[in-house]
């Protein structure tokens, strides 16, 4: 009778899911630990084997193309849920659960076999490193004790991999805060720095124009005292989209400030091609807008600068902001 290895867990499989193991392409060191089993257990077979939730399928095996199947009649499944946290036939042809199960009658026509559980920190037994041959045998205690501790020595690097994975993921997310503006998912100074310091050095090259473009919000404040905070975020992420629409894939726009947005243009043919994209900035943004309940329409103090001979990125931008207060101070009430 073949057995029919199933169960509910969850769990478990979520535990497998996460770290992103599946189907991944061979590794050294899990190629190492199906080569030390072997060796240990003088066996043809051996492999780390994960257990899915309908399927095993093996991470690293030695002495065969691969050792997948469905789970339902998974000697690696059985294993994972024996009460000791392995499984030993000794003479498959003569196990009544197992004597007609399929790689046992067929190929790889397995005749004894061990595995050790790979438990994870949760507790969760993913799956095996086991051993396999085509004769009858059983191993004795210190070499089943040795497969046991390459099951544990498994289980370290499965959550040595999970760290890792956890650490890339927070590095990315670090740098992501580090150059991005995390509300409106434009660029922030930093980047904006780099990237005007950059058009600037390639304009002798080029023999272009750098345009600088400096808005910020009128009246930003009170739409914060008036609707809340929550109405100022989504003015504030509508504004950025509204002139995200103006930029050109070349340029820059980052978010400065609190409702200080500044827009790098290199590449200009023309000095006076900057007022250009002041007109159209504001055409863009100075458009009805619907928050809290009421409808109103953005103004923007915008001022506009080509960069000069000489002028760095931190000269620039002062120019720039000076521009656009003295817009500020001069839009009409």
């Amino acid at each position: 009778m073949i057995p029919s290895v199933t169960f509910d867990d969850s769990d478990r499989v979520d535990t497998l899911r996460a770290l992103r193991i599946l189907d991944t392409p061979r590794e050294e060191h899990f190629d190492d630990i199906a080569h030390l089993a072997s060796a240990l257990c003088s066996t043809p077979i051996a492999a780390v084997v994960l257990v899915d939730a309908r399927r095993q399928w093996a991470k690293a095996v030695v002495g065969l193309p691969n050792m997948d199947g469905p789970r339902e009649t998974s000697l690696a499944a059985a294993a994972i849920v024996s009460p000791s946290g392995q499984l030993e036939i000794g003479d498959t042809h003569t196990d009544p659960l197992w004597a007609d199960a399929p790689m046992v009658v067929g190929a790889p026509w397995i005749r004894s076999y061990a595995g050790a559980s790979i438990v994870s920190a949760e507790g969760h037994a993913l799956g095996v490193v086991c051993v396999a041959d085509h004769q009858p045998r059983r191993l004795p205690p210190r070499v089943l004790a040795g497969l046991r501790a390459l099951a544990r020595q498994t289980a370290a690097l499965l959550e040595l991999r999970r760290q890792s994975g956890w650490l890339v993921q927070a590095n990315a997310e670090l740098h992501r805060h580090a150059l991005e503006d995390d509300l409106t998912g434009l660029a922030n100074r930093t980047i904006l720095r780099d990237r005007l310091e950059q058009a600037l050095r390639s304009r002798s090259r080029s023999q272009r124009d750098v345009g600088i473009v400096a808005c910020d919000i009128d009246a930003f404040r009170a739409v914060n005292e008036r609707l809340g905070p929550g109405a100022g975020d989504e003015l504030l992420r509508l504004t950025a989209k509204r002139m995200g629409g103006v930029a050109r894939g070349s340029d820059t726009l980052a978010r400065v400030a609190g409702d200080e947005f500044v827009l790098v243009c290199p590449g200009l043919t023309r000095t006076q091609d900057v007022e250009i994209v002041r007109t159209r900035l504001r055409s863009a943004v100075e458009q009805p807008v619907a928050l809290g309940g009421t409808s109103f329409v953005p103004r923007l103090s915008i001022g506009a600068i080509v960069a000069e001979a000489g002028e760095d990125a931190d000269a620039a931008l002062r120019r720039a902001d000076s521009a656009m207060q003295v817009a500020k101070r001069t839009a009409p009430a």
